[in-house]
């Protein structure tokens, strides 16, 4: 990974989140402020039925205005395994893989002005998570086998933003970097890459309309039906005294989205990593993933007129375009 690039501010002109670390020309994303993380659960202590029952089906009011009746465009193949979405285009990848794009593009040309201080490099993979928006908006796919083998219930951490976010804040405002950067950006920044940082209005937009249709989901009849043959299916497999007290009416009261300081989480032992693979088969075996997955495809699949006309959008293709050209950048052909 190179150096970062230079400051990309939403078109409004508002600083970023990220301001507060960022180098003058970087445009990373290290040091968005996270919010707290939440209590890790341990059965059977931690979480009540009857707090949970509160947050299932209180769906937070729709921003949406008029009737959803227009279809989103550009809908992929449904996958439940792979946890496709019809608003998957205009959501795009988070702006930290786009950023480590350009820096992957930036590589050769700094490199010929002469800069050998890279950055560290970062886990391609981990960057095109959603879990990487880390914001309020966030919304991540039920666990899987894959997820609680690496990180139990716990969030995705990124091994090498401690080591970044330094090497950032080291070379803040240095003169010498951005010399070479104004020498290098406007051909890392041509072509098909010239608007990739111009799509922010949709894809905070498909991620509203994301977060509610989730919402919509969890409230869902089917969902919460399959919720209770999850439950029992846990409190089968890793209930302490068989009571089901302590275990949340939904999965998603289990998985922790978030970590406070971006990358510092107390590692997966075998017991919670065993509990979520527990509750990874419980969700296939009791329908729940199919059930939530249907819910919120149907959700997401049609919007208002205004919406579809934002998702239709020339910005929305650029959006796409630019998610395309990131993952092939960043994991390859």
């Amino acid at each position: 990974m190179t150096a970062p690039s230079p400051d990309r501010r939403p078109a409004d002109g508002s600083a970023s989140p990220d301001d507060a670390v960022r180098p003058a020309h970087t445009a990373h994303g290290a040091g968005r402020p996270r919010p707290p993380r939440r209590p890790r659960w341990t059965l059977p202590k931690r979480i009540t039925a009857g707090l949970v029952a509160a947050g299932l089906v209180g769906v937070v009011a729709s921003t949406w205005s008029g009737p959803a009746s227009v279809a989103v465009p550009d809908q992929p193949s449904r996958d439940v395994a792979a946890w496709t979405m019809p608003l998957d285009a205009a959501v795009g990848v988070p702006f930290d893989a786009v950023s480590a794009a350009e820096d992957v593009r930036l590589a050769p040309c700094l490199a010929e002005q002469g800069w050998d201080e890279p950055a560290p490099a970062r886990d391609a993979a981990l960057l095109l998570l959603p879990d990487m928006w880390a914001d309020d908006l966030v919304v991540v796919p039920p666990l899987d086998a894959a997820r609680a083998e690496r990180w139990g219930h716990g969030p995705v951490v990124d091994p090498q933003a401690s080591a970044w976010r330094t090497w950032a804040r080291a070379h803040n405002a240095d003169v010498r970097l951005g010399q070479m950067l104004d020498v290098c950006l406007p051909g890392a920044r041509s072509g098909e890459w010239a608007a990739a940082f111009e799509g922010q209005e949709v894809q905070s937009r498909a991620r509203e309309l994301r977060r509610t249709a989730r919402q919509r989901a969890e409230a869902a009849p089917d969902v919460v039906d399959a919720a209770e043959r999850w439950r029992a299916c846990l409190v089968d497999a890793v209930g302490e005294d068989g009571t089901g007290e302590g275990v949340p009416l939904s999965p998603e009261r289990l998985l922790v989205a978030d970590v406070s300081d971006g990358d510092v989480t107390a590692p997966v032992t075998d017991q919670s990593r065993a509990t979520a693979l527990e509750d990874a088969d419980c969700q296939v075996s009791s329908g729940y993933r199919e059930a939530l997955y249907d819910a919120q495809w149907s959700e997401e699949s049609f919007v208002t007129r205004d919406d579809a006309e934002l998702l239709g959008s020339d910005r929305a293709r650029a959006v796409a375009r630019t998610a395309v050209l990131v993952r092939g950048v960043l994991l390859g052909p």
